[in-house]
């Protein structure tokens, strides 16, 4: 019980920062969407000893890791493959910790494959989510210099 409620804090945590930046709808469809992306996972995919940690975990660690990689790439926004990146660091980021947290209960080979399996399922959700990462709000127009 208490995982789950560490999970619930950190998963709210995780949401904040976007909650600032985004509207409300935008931020319930992308939790809404990787709790829903986390439970599939864990009906379709069960290794050895449940590696998969919760599914209240994975969406934080996931929007984690986009935070991060959005503060790494912060001076490239303006390249062309900035999303390219953005997506690319955060699904390494995803499989980084399920690699270390695969390694502590099973062998290399199977933290490898399970680390693999959440690089590939969290970029191709962070990639069906982008749309939903751009916030809506109006800008104010920047001030002119005089």
């Amino acid at each position: 019980m208490l995982i789950y409620m560490v999970n619930a804090g950190l998963l709210a945590a995780a949401a904040c920062p976007l909650a600032r930046s985004l509207p409300a709808q935008n931020v319930a469809v992308i939790l809404c969407s990787l709790i829903a992306w986390e439970t599939g996972l864990e009906i379709i995919w069960t290794g050895p000893g449940s590696l998969w940690r919760g599914w209240l975990l994975w969406p934080a660690i996931v929007l984690l890791g986009r935070m991060g990689s959005r503060w790494i790439l912060r001076r490239r926004r303006q390249d062309w493959n900035y999303g390219v990146w953005l997506l690319v660091l955060a699904s390494a980021a995803a499989a980084m910790a399920q690699f270390a947290m695969a390694l502590a209960g099973a062998t290399c080979a199977v933290a490898f494959k399970a680390s693999a399996i959440r690089f590939a399922s969290t970029f191709v959700c962070l990639f069906w989510l982008a749309p939903w990462f751009v916030s809506k709000f109006a800008q104010k127009p920047e001030e002119q210099a005089k």
